[in-house]
């Protein structure tokens, strides 16, 4: 499909999985999720090193931790 583009388009945007893009492109490593990577193509099936553009790094959000021995205890005063 890529190949049968006329001259004029330069730029095409894909979206996928990382596994996806990780077998086409022979990488080591799965892509983060939402990461923008960079890559060239040339007629004949060759793709350049990909360069990453751009990495959402979200912080986790914490998860409260609470001893099991105190979820017991809140779930019997509950009852009451």
């Amino acid at each position: 499909w890529i190949e049968c583009q006329d001259d004029t388009v330069n730029t095409i945007a894909l979206v996928g999985h990382s596994e996806y893009f990780m077998i086409m492109l022979g990488l080591e490593e799965k892509f983060h999720n939402c990461d923008v990577w960079k890559v060239s193509y040339e007629k004949g099936g060759n793709w350049s090193t990909p360069t990453l553009v751009c990495r959402l790094d979200l912080d986790p959000v914490p998860v409260p931790t609470i001893p099991a021995d105190k979820i017991s205890d809140e779930a019997s005063t509950d009852d009451k």
